[in-house]
């Protein structure tokens, strides 16, 4: 449909190229150890032989059989324990490529964010950034650049902006999962976040809502009506403790990004950082959530 069907039989072939080039020399190294066995083997024996009669040696039934038993030993050694070695090679060289990849990936430093009680002129829950630079990788163009905001409790903060202009990277600027370069994260308060791609684990409706926390029923009900879940519970043939997740009963997208809401909601938190929260709901349900 979108004619990619080139770039990406390029992007392979280029790919596979590179593979075979791999496996080529894997065959040559093994099947050279196959050639070269045999005709080492005798060669061994003849310069046995050799060194043995310069010294003075008689040869005889004994020692030619002795040594030739030897050398096919040595024969097959050669042939089969030469060849895996090259194979375990091959692989320590794919791992310490791996290990040097990860050991080299840039440290994590949280020295621009300050968290709770760090700072004293906090004494309530709130948010505060301070021309923040952040990026993903130090090689990378800034993801935040110059981000400054001041949030009060009990203040609403909607971030808007198409897709890639950074709404989520600023979110993960706030829960210590971007690098920031420059600038200051101040954060007090506990957090509970909603992400954009909702998810559930094999488990029943309301452990999934209520995530190792204890059961309230008043707050376990609110929180149903707020994420407008009662209906769609309802119509499950254990009501909320219908399994769901990968074994379990599958649910729509709408469904899912509300028990992730309702996930979040039901942490005793101070700050709700809630990512897209509304975009898999239809207009009414998306209301709903809003308002309550």
């Amino acid at each position: 449909m979108y004619t990619w069907e080139m770039p990406y039989a390029a992007l392979i072939e280029k790919i596979r190229m590179k593979e075979m080039k791999k496996i080529r020399m894997f065959l040559y190294a093994s099947g050279i150890s196959y050639i070269l066995a045999y005709p080492i083997s005798k060669l061994f024996i003849l310069l046995t032989y050799l060194a043995f009669f310069l010294n003075g040696g008689r040869l005889n039934a004994e020692i030619i059989f002795v040594t030739m038993t030897f050398s096919m030993y040595i024969y097959s050694n050669i042939v089969t324990l030469f060849s895996q070695a090259v194979g375990f090679v091959a692989e320590i060289l794919v791992s310490l490529k791996r290990i040097e990849d990860f050991l080299l990936l840039q440290e994590r430093e949280d020295n621009a964010i300050k968290t709770i009680g760090e700072r004293e002129n906090l004494t309530e829950c709130k948010i505060r950034m301070d021309s923040v630079i952040a990026a993903w990788k130090k090689e990378f163009e800034p993801t935040l650049n110059g981000i400054s905001l001041n949030m009060q409790p009990r203040e609403l903060l909607i971030v808007i902006g198409p897709v890639g202009s950074g709404k989520t990277s600023l979110l993960m600027s706030l829960l210590k999962e971007i690098p920031i370069t420059s600038g200051e994260v101040s954060v007090k308060g506990k957090i509970a976040y909603a992400s954009q791609e909702a998810w559930v684990f094999n488990a029943t409706i309301r452990e999934n809502i209520l995530f190792g926390e204890e059961y309230q029923e008043d707050k376990y009900r609110k929180i149903l009506h707020i994420t407008a879940l009662e209906k769609d519970i309802s119509l499950f043939p254990k009501r909320d403790l219908t399994i769901v997740g990968e074994r379990g009963v599958i649910m729509s997208g709408g469904q899912k990004a509300r028990i992730n809401l309702a996930r979040a909601l039901y942490v005793d938190a101070d700050i709700f950082l809630l990512d897209d929260p509304l975009s898999a709901v239809d207009v009414p349900v998306a209301k709903h959530i809003f308002e309550k």
